[in-house]
């Protein structure tokens, strides 16, 4: 049975989500926390593994149970990362994924790998889904004996936020019709007004030009190339940075004050800018960041969602069930039943 939650819940959910991590932090805070680099996180019997900044609460916030988000219908799917990312940035002291968060990103991978043909490239993007979920897939007894093993574990979220730039990028330039790649540069396939920066900063394009600048292709796509309204309407809501609790934000990127502030300033106040400024650091090796890595793969997965039509998705979703309840062994690592429900592996 398909199901459609509407925003409404889904916006109490998400901040009862919020409220039951800050308290806790609190608690956390009154039992002297843990502490990394001037910072503390939440110690909690619920979080799985913490890093110092992202930390995994083993419930189901938004969705209540496990293994029900194939059950929800398209709209409900492409308007779900708004309530993830919000769960993500806006709790005090820690971005906070959830049980909902992997299940996201596993039915993403699932049904993308049932896809019969995608614009896009899903491999990489299936790849950086696996490691994400090493935690709640791996069992301890198999992470322990192995230094390997538990060296890609404890980095895996570095190695993902690195990926998950070029991942986005080609995802980007590959689907959207306003941009195209060539050889040496991405260039416009027709007129773009840049809205979304201060016109004395940045000027439009014409048909021809090259686009540079990271943040302008998210921001392309926001604005030009998305293939659905609840996509353009989610991309917009992320890019709010008024939406968000600014005291986390500060605390979170505590890095970025100059960007927050200009953001502020002018008016235009692009979240995005905020993300894609840790680009540079990342893949020129400048800085071992990982604070976003799951805001980014949620983002990567919400290009994914945007090109299936709420025509073609019953049928893929029938299609991809099904091929889960065949219980092939051993299971292929890109076969939707490697991705979908989550489980424990040996």
């Amino acid at each position: 049975m398909v199901k459609q939650i509407d925003e409404a819940e889904l916006d109490i959910r998400a901040k009862a989500t919020v409220d039951h991590i800050n308290s806790a932090v609190k608690r956390s805070k009154e039992r002297g926390g843990r502490r990394y680099p001037g910072k503390k996180t939440p110690a909690t019997q619920e979080r799985l593994v913490s890093n110092g900044q992202i930390s995994i609460f083993k419930r189901n916030y938004l969705l209540q149970s496990a293994s029900l988000i194939h059950n929800l219908s398209l709209p409900t799917l492409q308007k779900l990362p708004k309530y993830l990312i919000d769960i993500l940035v806006n709790p005090s002291a820690t971005f906070a994924v959830t049980i909902d968060h992997f299940e996201y990103w596993a039915w993403t991978a699932a049904v993308a790998s049932n896809l019969e043909e995608s614009p896009i490239d899903i491999g990489n993007l299936n790849s950086l889904i696996h490691f994400a979920s090493f935690p709640i897939r791996v069992t301890p007894s198999a992470v322990h004996p192995n230094p390997a093993v538990s060296g890609i574990l404890m980095h895996r979220w570095n190695l993902i936020q690195v990926a998950s730039f070029p991942i986005l990028e080609g995802i980007i330039s590959e689907y959207i019709e306003p941009l195209s790649q060539s050889e040496s540069s991405i260039v416009a396939e027709q007129e773009i007004q840049c809205t979304w920066a201060p016109s004395h900063k940045v000027s439009d394009w014409n048909k021809g030009d090259s686009v540079n600048g990271y943040h302008h292709l998210v921001q392309i796509w926001r604005k030009y190339g998305t293939e659905s309204d609840i996509t353009e309407s989610v991309l917009d809501e992320i890019n709010n940075l008024e939406q968000y609790e600014m005291s986390s934000l500060r605390w979170k990127f505590d890095d970025s004050d100059k960007v927050l502030n200009e953001e502020l300033k002018d008016g235009t106040s692009n979240f995005l800018r905020l993300v894609v400024k840790y680009r540079n650091e990342n893949l020129h090796g400048e800085s071992e960041e990982s604070r976003i890595a799951p805001l980014l793969l949620t983002v990567c997965c919400v290009a994914l969602w945007d090109i299936i039509s709420e025509y073609n998705y019953p049928e893929l979703r029938k299609r991809t069930i099904q091929n889960i309840k065949m219980k092939h062994e051993p299971i292929h690592p890109f076969w939707p039943a490697a991705f979908y429900p989550l489980f424990p592996v040996e």
